[in-house]
């Protein structure tokens, strides 16, 4: 749950749900728009837990930023929507048709996919630090691969924090109220990652000091 600020499911959660829904004859649909493609180190996030939804929604990074939305299902489900059965006021076209196909095709040798993975350890690790440095003012690290939250005390205004970092080179946004969310490109090196988490340990740092 990104926008509520980066609330990974239990496994055994959602195991549960595919169970309830099974016995109950429901379907279950999963939200991927802001998990998307590769960025919690599996090609979708759902591969983490091994449920597999009835239904899934897509957007966002399936076009590389291109508009662009699609819903997956189940091949014995694919019947439910014929063509023709459903419009859109904002359908797909062949310039985001091509844009989607170019991202699956850069995609195919799974470099990116792999380094989301590594990268997202290393990213994990260094807030994970943070949060249990008593010099630092962060309460808890989540999340998964490169789609991470650092969750701040009340007392300390995320606005602030972000118009800092914002004019030291760091672009994060906020999720959930006090949450720092911190999403980086899926081809992002080493060293920018931990020169991007060192600007933020320092800003940080001079928060306490405040």
């Amino acid at each position: 749950m990104s926008e509520a600020g980066i609330i990974v499911a239990d496994d055994a959660y959602l195991r549960g749900l595919r169970e309830v829904c099974d016995r109950n004859g429901a379907l279950l649909f999963f939200d991927e728009v802001q998990t998307g493609y590769g960025r919690t180190g599996t090609f979708l996030a759902q591969e983490h837990s091994g449920v597999v939804p009835d239904a899934c929604s897509l957007a966002k990074g399936i076009a590389a930023g291109f508009p662009m939305g699609a819903v997956a299902v189940r091949e014995d489900l694919a019947g439910a929507l014929p063509p023709g059965s459903h419009a859109s006021t904002f359908g797909g076209n062949p310039v985001a048709c091509a844009a989607a196909l170019a991202v699956l095709d850069a995609m195919d040798d799974e470099s990116m996919i792999e380094n989301a993975a590594v990268r997202g350890a290393y990213l994990a690790a260094r807030l994970a630090a943070l949060a249990a440095d008593p010099e630092i003012p962060a309460l808890e690290a989540r999340g998964k691969g490169l789609l991470r939250g650092l969750v701040l005390p009340d007392h300390l205004d995320p606005a602030s924090v972000l118009d800092e970092l914002r004019e030291r080179g760091v672009l994060l946004s906020r999720v959930g109220g006090q949450v720092l969310r911190f999403s980086p490109a899926l081809n992002i090196t080493l060293k920018e990652l931990a020169d991007g988490l060192d600007v933020v340990e320092r800003t940080l740092r001079a928060a306490l000091r405040r």
